[in-house]
C-alpha cells in the first residue's frame, strides 16, 4: 500500500532497484525490458530509454540460443529460480545471471565478475601446468632412483663376489697353514 502525505494523497512507491550496487532488469513474459537499474545500463552499456519496451533478443542478438536465453526460458516454464555464468561475446566479459520469476515476468539481477573468472581460469592453468611439473619431475626422479637402485645392487653384487674370493683364499691359506 503506498504511503499518503498529510492531505491523504498517496505518494509514489520509492525505486528500490535504483540505488541497488547490482545491476538488475525486469522483462515481461515476452522478453521485453520493462525496468533497467542504472547500475544495468552502464553494464549493458545503453540508456534504460534505448531498451525499455524492446525484445532483450533485439537489443542484443547475441542473446539468441545463449545459455542466458535458456535459464529466462526454463525460469518463466517452471518459477524456479536459476543462476548461472554468460560470457558476453561483444564484451569479451563474463557476468553472473541470477534470474527469478516475477509478477508479469522475470526478476534479473547480474554482475561483471570478468575479473574474477579470468583469475579462476588464470589459476586452473598454473594448477595444471604444475600437476604436470610435478609429474614431470616425479617421472625423472623414479628415473634416477632406479639408476641408481641398479648401480648399487650392481656394486652389491660385485662386492658379494669380491667377499666370496677373499673368503676362498682365506680358506686356501688357512689349509696350507
Amino acid at each position: 500500500m503506498p504511503d499518503e502525505d498529510e492531505h491523504g494523497t498517496a505518494r509514489a512507491e520509492p525505486d528500490v532497484f535504483a540505488s541497488l550496487p547490482d545491476a538488475f532488469y525486469r522483462l515481461d513474459t515476452r522478453g521485453y525490458f520493462t525496468y533497467v537499474n542504472a547500475a544495468a545500463e552502464r553494464l549493458l552499456e545503453r540508456p534504460a530509454e534505448a531498451l525499455l519496451g524492446r525484445d532483450i533478443r533485439d537489443c542484443f542478438p547475441e542473446t539468441r540460443g545463449s545459455v542466458l536465453e535458456d535459464g529466462y526460458t526454463q525460469v518463466l516454464r517452471d518459477g524456479r529460480p536459476r543462476e548461472f555464468a554468460y560470457f558476453h561475446e561483444p564484451q569479451q566479459r563474463w557476468y553472473e545471471v541470477r534470474a527469478f520469476r516475477s509478477p508479469g515476468g522475470l526478476a534479473v539481477f547480474f554482475r561483471d565478475v570478468d575479473a574474477r573468472h579470468r583469475t579462476d581460469r588464470q589459476r586452473d592453468e598454473t594448477m595444471r601446468t604444475l600437476e604436470v611439473s610435478a609429474h614431470e619431475v616425479e617421472s625423472e626422479l623414479r628415473r634416477r632412483l632406479e639408476g641408481i637402485a641398479a648401480e648399487a645392487e650392481a656394486e652389491r653384487i660385485a662386492l658379494e663376489a669380491r667377499l666370496h674370493e677373499l673368503q676362498r683364499r682365506l680358506d686356501e691359506l688357512a689349509a696350507r697353514a
